[in-house]
């Protein structure tokens, strides 16, 4: 096993790690590019104007709690740091959160974020197929479908 794969599998018990305490109050989803994330959620326009020129063509983590009409949304941006890292994040909730739950979420995006970025599961735009994936590694619960 190369050390590609061993950090994919690194990131993938990352995924299941979180996924319990995730799946007590939230939902996961996707979505991109950046622009459709400004105009869907605009409270985020303000909380990342410093890392908008180095947003890459990753997609913005979603989490929703799990309300009805969600009450709660919680906006994870990848940026690329100084570095080149591309999967560095911004976490922006609409609403405060748990020390706990930021945790959560911070480590579970850059998780899934390195694993789109080094194809350790599929294409963010094939999401029948990521879907399926993320079902296997983590909780269906979990997933906006």
């Amino acid at each position: 096993m190369n050390s590609i794969d061993q950090y994919q599998e690194m990131a993938k018990s990352k995924l299941t790690q979180h996924c319990k305490t995730i799946c007590k109050e939230y939902t996961f989803g996707w979505g991109g590019p950046i622009e459709w994330a400004k105009e869907k959620f605009p409270y985020i326009k303000n909380s990342i104007l410093d890392i908008d020129g180095n947003i890459p063509d990753l997609p913005v983590c979603v989490f929703q709690s799990r309300d009805l009409k969600p009450s709660e949304m919680i906006a994870v941006i990848p940026f690329i740091s100084s570095d080149g890292n591309p999967t560095n994040t911004r976490v922006v909730p609409s609403c405060e959160i748990s020390e706990s739950t930021l945790k959560a979420v911070t480590e579970f995006s850059q998780a899934f974020l390195f694993l789109i970025n080094t194809k350790g599961l599929s294409s963010p735009h094939k999401n029948k197929a990521l879907t399926k994936e993320l079902i296997s590694l983590t909780d269906r619960r979990l997933i906006i479908a």
